[in-house]
C-alpha cells in the first residue's frame, strides 16, 4: 500500500509507516478516529485553516483500510504478538536497570549521602510500559543531578552509562531486527500496519492543528487528544479476537479477502 501521491505523509518511508502502526489497536485507533474527525468536522473552519488540503480526507480513507483489515483474524493475532513482543523487552530492560539503581542508592545509604527517596525501591510504575518508561527517564534524571554525591561509587557511572544505552535501545528499535520483522510480514498484515500508521500521523496532525486554532481556548484545545487510544481496558466494539479467542458471529476467517 502506497502512499498516495499528493499525500502529506509523502515523505515518510513505508517501514516507518509499518512500525508506528505495529505499536497501536486498531480498535481504539478507530473509536480514536471517530471522535478526533467528528470534532474536526464540527470544527472545520478553523481546522482547515491550518491544515494541508485534502488532511481529514486522507485520513478518512486510511480509516476505511484499517476498518476492513481489523476483521482479519492474521491481522489483529500479529498486532497482538508485536504488543506483548515491545512489553516483554521493554520491562525487562526497565526493571534489571532499576534494580541496579536501587542497589547503588542504598550502597550511598549506607555511606551516610543523602538521595531522593523515590530511587531507594522498585515501586509499582515498573510494572506497566507507559509508567516504566516515565520512571526510566526520571530516575536517571535524578541520578545526573546527584551525579557529585553518588560518582564516588564506580556502579555509579555503570549504571549511567547502561541507562543512557537502554534509553536509546528503547527509543528505537534495532534496525536489523526490525527490517527482518517487517520483510517477514504478510502481505495483509503490512497494507493493515502501513493503513494505521498513515492514520495514527493524520490524528495526530489534525490533534495539534486543533491545539494550534484553539489555543486561547483550553476547554475546547482539550477536545484534541488521543486519550481514547492509550486508554487501556476493553477492546472497541468490532475488533476481531487475537488468537485462541472464541469469534463472534459473522467474523472473517484468516484467509477471506
Amino acid at each position: 500500500m502506497s502512499t498516495p501521491s499528493g499525500s502529506i505523509l509523502s515523505d515518510v518511508d513505508e517501514r516507518d509507516l509499518i512500525e508506528r502502526g505495529s505499536r497501536v489497536r486498531g480498535g481504539n485507533l478507530l473509536e480514536q478516529a471517530g471522535a478526533t474527525f467528528e470534532v474536526a468536522r464540527l470544527h472545520r473552519d478553523s481546522i482547515e485553516k491550518i491544515l494541508p488540503p485534502g488532511t481529514i480526507e486522507e485520513g478518512e480513507a486510511a480509516r476505511s483500510v484499517v476498518e476492513n483489515g481489523i476483521k482479519r483474524r492474521e491481522n489483529v493475532a500479529e498486532e497482538s504478538k508485536d504488543a506483548k513482543r515491545l512489553q516483554d523487552t521493554t520491562l525487562k530492560f526497565a526493571r534489571e536497570w532499576a534494580r541496579r539503581v536501587v542497589a547503588l542508592v542504598r550502597m550511598a545509604l549506607a555511606a551516610g549521602v543523602l538521595v531522593p527517596e523515590v530511587l531507594t525501591k522498585v515501586g509499582p510504575s515498573w510494572k506497566r510500559v507507559s509508567t516504566s518508561l516515565e520512571a526510566f527517564a526520571r530516575n536517571l534524571g535524578l541520578l545526573k543531578e546527584n551525579a557529585e554525591t553518588l560518582k564516588r561509587f564506580p556502579l555509579y557511572e555503570q549504571v549511567v552509562s547502561e541507562g543512557e544505552s537502554i534509553a536509546t535501545r528503547l527509543a528505537s528499535v534495532d534496525a536489523t531486527q526490525e527490517a527482518k520483522r517487517i520483510a517477514e510480514l504478510p502481505e495483509a498484515v503490512r497494507r493493515y500496519y502501513v493503513a494505521k500508521g498513515r492514520l495514527l500521523a493524520i490524528l495526530r496532525i489534525v490533534m495539534e492543528a486543533g491545539r494550534a486554532a484553539f489555543a486561547g481556548n483550553r476547554a475546547m484545545a482539550k477536545r484534541f487528544s488521543l486519550t481514547i487510544l492509550y486508554r487501556r481496558g476493553r477492546k472497541a466494539k468490532g475488533e476481531a479476537p487475537a488468537a485462541g479467542e472464541a469469534p463472534s458471529t459473522g467474523e472473517a476467517q484468516p484467509n477471506s479477502p
